[in-house]
C-alpha cells in the first residue's frame, strides 16, 4: 500500500514519518516547516525523540514553505498515486489534497476527539479536569476539522511525575502506535470506521494563554492521579 506522508518538521513529526518509513511503503513526505513554541519544547523532544536528531528520510521529500493545498502540491501527491495519505500535525487540507488517495486520508490527532478538537487537547484536558479526554484518535480526514469517521482510539501512556509536555508527547506516542497497529488492517479493508455523534470542543492557538497554562500545571498531578487510577 502506497503512503504519502504531510506532517510539520519538528522531532515528534520526524518520529512520526520514521516509524511508518521503517514499518511501510511510504513514497513521498510533505514536511510543512514548524518553529518550535519554545526552547524548553525543542528540549523535550530531544528527550523523547533522540533517535530522530540526526535522522533523515529515506524516500523522495519536500519542504513546504508556502500553501499544500496549492496546485504545485496537489500534482506532486498526484505523480505517487497513493493509497492512503498519512497526516499528523500539518495544517488544514482541502478536499484537492484529502480526496487523492484510494483509500482517503487518515490523522493522527493527539486528543480524544468526543472531548477536544484542534490544538494543545491534552492542555486543555487538564485544565477541565478530564481525564478521560487524554489521548489520541485515528480518523479519516474530511472537510470539519477533527471530525472525521474514527478509526481507532487510545489512551496514553502516561506516568505520575509528568509535566505537561511530556502528557502531549505521550498522546503523539500513543497515536503513533495506534497506526501502525491499524494501518495493515486498513489496507486490506478490515476496518469500520464510524461517525462521531458529538463533537467536542475546537480549541485554537489563540484560546491558550498563560493564566490557562498555570492553571493546568496546578491541576496537572491531581488529573494524573485520576487519570492513573482509572
Amino acid at each position: 500500500m502506497k503512503c504519502v506522508i504531510i506532517t510539520s518538521n519538528n522531532l515528534r513529526h520526524k518520529a512520526f514519518a520514521k516509524m511508518l518509513c521503517e514499518n511501510f511503503d511510504v513514497r513521498m513526505i510533505i514536511f510543512q516547516d514548524k518553529k518550535y513554541d519554545s526552547q524548553e519544547a525543542l528540549q523535550k523532544e530531544s528527550q523523547w525523540f533522540e533517535d530522530c536528531l540526526d535522522w533523515r528520510s529515506p524516500v523522495s521529500n519536500v519542504t513546504c514553505l508556502a500553501d499544500v493545498n496549492s496546485d504545485a502540491y496537489v500534482s506532486l501527491i498526484e505523480l505517487v498515486k497513493p493509497d492512503v495519505i498519512l497526516t499528523f500535525g500539518c495544517g488544514l487540507l482541502k478536499e484537492n489534497i484529502f480526496n487523492i488517495a484510494k483509500k482517503g486520508t487518515i490523522n493522527v490527532h493527539t486528543g480524544i476527539v468526543q472531548s477536544y478538537r484542534g490544538v494543545d487537547s491534552s492542555l486543555w484536558a487538564i485544565y477541565e479536569e478530564n481525564p478521560e479526554g487524554i489521548g489520541a484518535t485515528l480518523h479519516y480526514v474530511d472537510n470539519s476539522i477533527d471530525a472525521g469517521d474514527i478509526i481507532a482510539q487510545r489512551k496514553a501512556d502516561l506516568k505520575i511525575d509528568y509535566d505537561l509536555y511530556d502528557v502531549f508527547l505521550s498522546s503523539c506516542v500513543a497515536g503513533f502506535d495506534l497506526l501502525k497497529e491499524k494501518l495493515p488492517l486498513i489496507e486490506n479493508n478490515k476496518i469500520s470506521a464510524y461517525k462521531l455523534k458529538d463533537k467536542g470542543k475546537l480549541f485554537q492557538k489563540k484560546d491558550k494563554n498563560d493564566t490557562i497554562v498555570r492553571s493546568a500545571k496546578s491541576k496537572l498531578r491531581k488529573v494524573l492521579g485520576a487519570y492513573l487510577n482509572d
